[in-house]
């Protein structure tokens, strides 16, 4: 049987997946790491479900992808049935060996070695995503076009990109730590300057019911860079 070809990202922050799947429908976003779908989920519950199967290592600290809040979310906003083939780190180049022999792909690969991208495409097995980028991805385009030099990056010896990129806002000098500024709404509070307001804000978030659940359950963190907060999301948080 002829191997089912499948679109493989292989350098793919999860959290995009909803970034390019409200992206394909025309919505806008600031980067590639947030975005908002239009419309609300009524929509996607109106829609036949979608499986889509993800391929990533566990490593020993990490909960199982089943068990990430993320997921669960999206597959609720999207009407995503997500599989996981999610083994354990230490054996992930023999589990990705054999599932790049199967005849059907999984959709997501997040973990391919860079240099056995363009093995594999020469090949026929993954396919470009050059047409896809130009013609679906609206988001993604705009971003690699104001980016000088991303696309170039991107783009291998036989001219086919065959990876989606993770792009970050980095600003240099001073680096503003992030806040919820819906938060900072509800406590009534003014964008914190001083350590003093720091301390202010993380106590109250601590010691406020702010997601209205019931329990006082938020977590006082900030970052400089959404990659910090990011890595929340591997153990549920």
């Amino acid at each position: 049987m002829k191997k089912s070809k499948r679109i493989i990202s292989g350098v793919l922050a999860m959290t995009m997946i909803a970034g390019f799947l409200a992206g394909c429908s025309g919505s806008s976003s600031s980067t590639t790491s947030t975005s908002t779908a239009s419309g609300d989920s009524s929509a996607a519950g109106d829609r036949e479900p979608i499986t889509v199967r993800v391929f990533r290592s566990k490593a020993a600290h990490e909960v199982s992808m089943d068990q990430m809040e993320v997921f669960k979310i999206m597959g609720e906003k999207f009407n995503i049935n997500f599989e996981f083939d999610n083994p354990p780190e230490q054996n992930v180049t023999e589990r990705l060996n054999l599932v790049m022999m199967e005849t059907e792909l999984p959709d997501v690969i997040m973990e391919i070695p860079v240099t056995d991208i363009l093995k594999y495409g020469e090949s026929g097995v993954i396919l470009p995503l050059n047409d896809y980028i130009e013609n679906d991805m609206p988001n993604l385009k705009a971003e690699l076009d104001k980016r000088e030099g991303v696309q170039d990056t991107l783009t291998y010896s036989d001219g086919n990109i065959y990876y989606l990129p993770m792009l970050d806002e980095n600003p240099s000098g001073n680096v503003p730590y992030i806040v919820r500024t819906d938060w900072l709404e509800q406590l009534g509070l003014e964008r914190p300057v001083t350590i003093e307001d720091w301390e202010n804000y993380w106590e109250l978030v601590k010691t406020t019911d702010l997601n209205g659940n019931g329990q006082n359950d938020e977590i006082p963190f900030s970052a400089y860079e959404i990659e910090r907060l990011r890595n929340f999301c591997p153990h549920g948080v």
